[in-house]
């Protein structure tokens, strides 16, 4: 278990607060992410931020519904670090797409975030970051393999 049951309540319970502000969400955190981290703009289309928005939510509901069982969805995770592999994002992203979430969730929740809520984020962000870093190479699949030959 990677998170205490406790650790994935929090992360749980903070999500469904900052979830009243969804639109806001990943301006605030690509805000916080571009200021920390101004080279990784280019990996980012720039006329479509709606689209990036969604993605954001998306990739964020699916960790926070599966935060108690982040093991079980690693073969989702090593597929999303390896999609980072090809685009050549640099491990040194993940970390401040960790401390650029952390800003988020402290601006959402004010007064309601506290230390013990940072932590369990933090733990569950370093442990996706090193999932997705450490993905290994996936070998394609017999029937993929197959139809490359017959079609190209």
């Amino acid at each position: 278990m990677v998170l205490t049951d406790r650790e994935a309540s929090l992360i749980k319970s903070s999500w469904k607060i900052m979830e009243e502000r969804r639109i806001e969400n990943p301006l605030i955190f690509y805000d916080a992410f571009f200021e920390t981290a101004p080279d990784a703009k280019k990996y980012f289309p720039r006329d479509d931020f709606s689209k990036l928005g969604r993605k954001f939510n998306y990739t964020m509901d699916f960790i926070v519904s599966n935060c108690h069982q982040l093991d079980e969805i690693k073969d989702s995770i090593e597929d999303l670090g390896r999609i980072h592999v090809k685009l050549k994002i640099e491990n040194e992203f993940y970390e401040k797409f960790n401390e650029s979430l952390l800003v988020l969730v402290d601006k959402i929740l004010g007064t309601q975030n506290s230390k013990e809520i940072e932590t369990s984020w933090s733990k569950a962000l370093t442990h996706i970051a090193g999932i997705m870093q450490n993905a290994p190479e996936k070998e394609e699949n017999k029937f993929q393999q197959l139809l490359r030959k017959l079609f190209g």
